[in-house]
């Protein structure tokens, strides 16, 4: 029998009890959506929760005045009737279980771990008070507060938003929660030089263009209006049938590692906005950081193995080279080991011509001088008249 598939693994919920007074407390705090996610539910379940623990919450508009600075009364925590057995004196919350596919690398499974705790939730605050530096540099430049210059100037770096007027405050906030989050989790956010214009952040040694932009929608032109020509023709120009607007919808996306364009994109949806998907994001970019990082290596090691194949062609070709030159010098040796060996046989041949004369050979005569020459040069070229152990060296020439 085959080996059975390895079943997923399922993480223990983590379970936190609050008391009625803490609860009271921390959903006049903060906003029950922001609570909610910290304990792992939703909003609706925790406002159920409220109301079965005869909580108030804050009506309509009581964040947007706090917001403001504007002094908002709290309603009071009634106290419960005596010897009430129905009213709940405390609230246990559970996250849920995350199951956890053997199939994913590690680095994925271990952020999902870590995105599942709801003490690592990420909360979009309410307001843009206290914004992270690089968040309210980006809100300087996108208000108009600072000068961007022409095309020949060096424009002030900023983070990637592109979102109409109407969304820029709610992306600025987001934009905020997320580089807050990137930070804790020790990740480091730059940006793109020149011509580039992208924000980054670094994962897993990978740099990954990030951005929240707002999706378009396509909306019909109405009819051209005719106009009149000079010579009294009437003419109808032409235009699109339909124009791009913005939608009101938010993405975060990351971008190509060249232009500008869109490489993937996680929109917002009607039961999901985007202030609840900043950690299905942060998984995401985990995701594509740890494929860069494996597309990195296969690179790396098929670059490792052409190098390596390489090299051995180089020295299959250098030990080819090595051995044509020395087939070249031996038989250069042997070429003039033939030539001193007639070269002998020629100038003995000179030698009893001239003996065989009656002056003989004379040192001094202008044919000794020539004789002692040619004998000299004879030797010179003659290989077995140098060193013997230095036969088999190949002249640097024929390397």
């Amino acid at each position: 029998m085959g080996a059975s598939e390895p079943e997923p693994v399922q993480s223990v919920p983590q379970q936190s009890r609050v008391s009625r007074e803490e609860l009271y407390e921390r959903v006049w705090t903060e906003p029950v959506r922001t609570i909610a996610k910290r304990f792992g539910v939703s909003d609706v379940a925790l406002a159920k929760d409220c109301k079965r623990l005869r909580i108030p919450l804050p009506g309509r508009g009581y964040w947007a005045k706090k917001a403001a600075g504007k002094s908002v009364p709290r309603i009071p925590l009634p106290a419960l009737p005596p010897n009430d057995s129905v009213t709940p004196r405390e609230r246990t919350f559970s996250a849920a279980a995350v199951v956890f596919d053997l199939e994913l690398p590690g680095p994925i499974v271990a952020q999902i771990a870590f995105e599942s705790d709801p003490a690592n939730a990420i909360v979009v605050r309410e307001d843009l008070r206290s914004l992270h530096p690089l968040v309210k540099a980006t809100r300087d430049v996108l208000e108009g507060k600072v000068h961007v210059g022409s095309w020949r100037d060096a424009r002030p770096c900023r983070l990637d938003i592109d979102v109409s007027k109407p969304q820029l405050k709610r992306a600025l906030r987001i934009m905020d929660a997320l580089i807050e989050a990137f930070e804790v989790r020790g990740w480091k956010v730059d940006f793109g030089a020149g011509d580039d214009r992208k924000s980054y952040v670094t994962i897993l040694r990978q740099r990954l263009p990030f951005g929240i932009r707002e999706m378009l929608k396509k909306v019909a032109n109405p009819p051209a209006k005719p106009e009149r020509l000079y010579d009294g023709r009437m003419h109808t120009p032409w235009q699109s049938k339909y124009r791009d607007e913005p939608s009101g919808v938010l993405a975060f996306v990351i971008r190509y590692d060249w232009g500008h364009g869109v490489h993937k994109s996680w929109a917002e949806t009607k039961t999901q906005p985007l202030e609840e998907r900043l950690s299905d994001f942060v998984i995401s970019l985990v995701k594509d950081a740890h494929e860069d990082l494996e597309r990195a290596q296969r690179r790396a090691e098929s670059e490792r193995l052409a190098e390596e194949a390489a090299e051995r062609r180089r020295e299959e070709e250098r030990r080819r080279e090595a051995e044509a030159a020395r087939v070249r010098a031996l038989l250069q040796q042997s070429d003039l080991w033939y030539k001193s060996r007639r070269l002998y046989d020629y100038l003995r041949a000179v030698r009893t011509a001239v003996e065989s004369q009656p002056d003989g050979l004379e040192d001094e005569s202008d044919l000794g001088r020539w004789f002692a020459w040619a004998e000299a040069y004879a030797r010179s070229i003659d290989p077995l008249q140098q060193p013997l152990s230095s036969l088999p060296a190949v002249p640097p020439a024929q390397k």
